[in-house]
């Protein structure tokens, strides 16, 4: 039977995103944040976009 794999990343895929820098460091801010309890919904995302605050 086929399955459709379209929505998965590649080992290689994963490599080449762990490898880059500036995603390392957006997700060691990310860990950050949600170890302050700094996170926020996506209610609370779509609403600050709405009153451009983002």
């Amino acid at each position: 039977m086929y399955q459709d794999n379209s929505d998965t990343l590649s080992a290689m895929q994963i490599a080449e995103l762990d490898a880059d820098p500036e995603i390392a460091k957006m997700i060691q801010e990310s860990k950050q944040d949600i170890m302050h309890g700094s996170i926020i919904s996506s209610k609370q995302m779509i609403e600050m976009i709405r009153n451009g605050q983002l």
